[in-house]
């Protein structure tokens, strides 16, 4: 004959069920805390897109010290950043890949994509427009942070390798030094020496060379070069010298411009 310990249906429950409700409850309560001070990982990730994606400002001219955006003419694109996970609490040897980002409202920028020119020679001087052959360095600053990223690049290493397949890496960090050193200059190597510390105007293509390597920025459509992110898919910035031997001349992927506000 089979018999059971509980021959009917449980229908009151005793034990510890109220103190296991009352953590419940407490979890719950700790998780709403958490989500209204931006403690979550899907409200931290709202918080880098809200803030990466700020309208900025762009100024009518081009001068040292005023936001501008850097255009790709090869791919009709802007030089922007992609904010890591970590912000705002960036590491200050942490480097931030930096990419082409699809075209944008020349009008108005987003503060990923919005950059100074800081003269490396600080003079004072009442002009200050930008000029070619001038060495200046290429600064971002992001909303949250008390301290400017700079533009630097370096040769690829099993040290220094980490996203990008290129010869030489491009990147954003605190580090200011002389790989932080750009200058822009004229296409055709002919009247280079001519054009020097003649005023750029907007929207000029040249060539942003690297100083201490010498190479240029470039923007490659190669499969290799994508980085993908938050942003979608974009265009890993590098710096090599793409030339055509024949003519002597860079090629597209290494033109490209500051943009300004349309007058």
């Amino acid at each position: 004959m089979n018999r059971t310990i509980i021959s009917k249906k449980v229908t009151n429950r005793l034990g510890n069920w109220c103190e296991e409700s009352i953590l419940r409850e407490e979890k719950l309560r700790e998780l709403l805390g958490r989500v209204e001070q931006g403690d979550v990982e899907f409200k931290r990730q709202e918080h880098k897109m809200k803030m990466s994606n700020l309208p900025v400002s762009i100024s009518p001219s081009l001068n040292f010290k005023q936001n501008i955006m850097i255009k790709s003419a090869f791919l009709n694109g802007y030089v922007s950043a992609v904010v890591p996970d970590s912000y705002p609490h960036i590491k200050p040897t942490e480097r931030i890949p930096v990419t082409i980002s699809s075209a944008q409202d020349p009008r108005e920028g987003t503060s990923r994509s919005c950059f100074q020119l800081e003269s490396v020679f600080e003079v004072d001087r009442k002009n200050t427009a930008v000029r070619w052959g001038e060495k200046f360095y290429i600064t971002l600053q992001l909303p949250g942070l008390d301290r400017k990223l700079y533009l630097n690049s370096l040769p690829s290493s099993f040290a220094t390798h980490t996203w990008n397949n290129c010869l030489q890496t491009v990147y954003l960090s605190f580090e200011c030094g002389s790989e932080s050193m750009w200058k822009l200059d004229w296409i055709d190597l002919e009247y280079r020496m001519e054009m020097e510390y003649k005023e750029v105007l907007p929207y000029q293509n040249g060539l942003l060379t690297h100083v201490q390597t010498g190479n240029h920025l470039s923007s490659d459509p190669n499969v290799n070069h994508v980085i993908r992110s938050d942003f979608g898919v974009e265009n890993l910035v590098g710096c090599h010298s793409y030339r055509n031997f024949s003519t002597r001349l860079d090629k597209d992927e290494n033109l490209f411009c500051f943009a300004t506000k349309p007058q």
